[in-house]
This record gives structure tokens, C-alpha cells and sequence, in this order.
């Protein structure tokens, strides 16, 4: 069934507008990683402030890791089909959500920082309906969060016990079926925890966490091409949005506007 435009809500003028312009940032896979199409996330490790890119679709696909600049560092297997990856601040560790529905591992890295041996956390299997979801970690509560069509689903990222939901606000012109489900961001600003990628309109819409509410979105000065980004290919962190453009192989990082 061919797909219409979403109609504008009467709310959707009270929600608050950031703009962004070009690229901050710009990391670009190494020609000699050929694996994979989409991005199954990004992760920016803090303290030894590197980044960490994933493939999803495949435990051949690597991990890509590069320096706070841009610049490639080392490619290494990640040995397990990933969907998901983040910086879990409570253990200091980049951790990871597995395809299919098998629960959460991390990585031990090296001197330099490159995952070497993945070992698990939990084995469960959560009740998400898509197991292509990949969650986001909430860093002041220490949860993991999925987003289950206009639902957020949130467990414990210590033993993956479930905890609550909140559902998404309906009154702003949120067409769900053009909303990238599978890959949510988490922002840490107030109110503005959630960001989902709009993938027919190409922005991004910030949700309250605790209410569910839709409080702003993030528009793009030049629109970005709307290729490949209805699943997979989006993530925040380090303080940006990051979009993985599927024909050139990078992911394009946008600095997260000053809070109003």
C-alpha cells in the first residue's frame, strides 16, 4: 500500500525547532571494510575518547574505531551480529544488544582500545517485537531502552530486568510508520531525552522521557537524503546526532544545538 504524507497536527506549532547546518564531524569506514549495509550504531567512549562504529547483519562484520577527530584508529572483529552499541558510564565499558533477541554483551579492549574478546551479561530474551531493535542506555538511571513502535520499553542494564514503558505522544504530527524504530538516541538534556529520526521529513523529533511528550525536533539547513535511514543509520552521541550515509560509508556527526 503506497504510503501518504502525514497530516500536521494543530500542536505541532508549539514544538520547538532547532536548526543545525554542516557536518561537525565525519567518520568514513576504511575502503577495506566491504561488509554490510547499515549501521547497526555508534558509541563514543569518553575517557579514551574513541569511537566505536557497528555493522549490522552479520558476526563477520567488524568493529571500525577512530579517534575523537575523525581519524581512523583499527578495524576488529566483532564477533557477533550486532544490533546496538553504547558506553555504559557506571562500568566504564562499551557494551552491546545481540541479534537475535540474545541479550547484552561487552568488550575487553587492549591498551589502545580495540575490542578484542566479547563476553556476555545476560542471555534473556527480552520481549521486543523487533529484533532488529537496537536500545539505547540511559546513562542517569543505568537502563536500557528500546523503542516498541510508539513505545518506550525500559529495563535494567544490570540484570535486563523490564521496568516500565511510557508511550510516545500522539497529539504532535508523528506518523509512526515513517519514524526510524529500530535505532532511537539517547540526548541526556532534560526533557529532550529521546530523539527518533523522522525518516520521511528527515528530522529529528525530542521527546520527554518521563511523560512522553514531544517537547522539540531538530531540522537540518541542508536537508540530508532520506536513503536508507527508515531502520538502522541513526545515533546520538558525544553530543551529536549522527546520520550513516549507506552509499558513501559514513556516518556524518551534526553538534546538538545549544538547550533553549
Amino acid at each position: 500500500m503506497a504510503q501518504t504524507a502525514p497530516a500536521v497536527a494543530k500542536s505541532e506549532a508549539a514544538v520547538y525547532t532547532y536548526w543545525v547546518d554542516t557536518p561537525a564531524m565525519i567518520l568514513r569506514l576504511p575502503a577495506d571494510v566491504t561488509g554490510g549495509t547499515n549501521a547497526g550504531g555508534l558509541a563514543y567512549h569518553p575517557l579514551r575518547k574513541i569511537y566505536y562504529s557497528a555493522m549490522a547483519g552479520n558476526a563477520a562484520y567488524p568493529i571500525v574505531t577512530f579517534d575523537n577527530r575523525g581519524k581512523w584508529l583499527a578495524t576488529a572483529p566483532a564477533n557477533a551480529d550486532l544490533r546496538g552499541i553504547w558506553y555504559n558510564n557506571t562500568l566504564g565499558r562499551i557494551e552491546v544488544n545481540l541479534y537475535p533477541k540474545k541479550g547484552w554483551a561487552y568488550y575487553e579492549t587492549d591498551t589502545r582500545g580495540t575490542p578484542f574478546k566479547l563476553l556476555p551479561i545476560n542471555s534473556d530474551s527480552l520481549a521486543i517485537y523487533d529484533v532488529d531493535a537496537c536500545p539505547v542506555y540511559d546513562s542517569k538511571n543505568n537502563q536500557l531502552i528500546y523503542l516498541d513502535y510508539d513505545y518506550l520499553l525500559r529495563y535494567n542494564a544490570v540484570d535486563g530486568k523490564y521496568l516500565e514503558e511510557t508511550q510516545l505522544d500522539s497529539e504532535y504530527a508523528v506518523e509512526f510508520d515513517f519514524v526510524n524504530t529500530t535505532s532511537p538516541g539517547y540526548t541526556g538534556r532534560s526533557q529532550e531525552e529521546i530523539a527518533l529520526l523522522d525518516a520521511q521529513r528527515m528530522q529529528v523529533l525530542l521527546f520527554d522521557m518521563a511523560n512522553g511528550r514531544c517537547t522539540g525536533k531538530i531540522s537540518f539547513k541542508k536537508q540530508p537524503s532520506s536513503n536508507g535511514f527508515d531502520r538502522f543509520n541513526f545515533a546520538v552521541c558525544n553530543n551529536m546526532v549522527w546520520l550513516f550515509d549507506v552509499t558513501k560509508r559514513e556516518w556524518r556527526g551534526y553538534k546538538l544545538p545549544q538547550k533553549r
